[in-house]
């Protein structure tokens, strides 16, 4: 993870932010249903999510 001071790219500011948010989310709906339901329900494809794999050279 990039240090709190880091310059980053805006693409990966908004990736890095849009993986801490569906942590917060499993976190929120693991105190009702336990962990691993909070889990298949935050990733399932019935809520739009999906896997992309990104690479490339890292930032400068």
């Amino acid at each position: 993870m990039p240090g709190p001071n880091e310059k980053l790219p805006p693409l990966t500011r908004m990736m890095l932010t849009s993986m801490q948010q569906a942590k917060v989310l499993e976190d929120e709906i693991a105190k009702s249903l336990g962990p691993q339901e909070a889990h298949r329900v935050v990733y399932s494809e019935k809520l739009c999510t999906g896997q992309s794999s990104w690479g490339g050279s890292p930032p400068k």
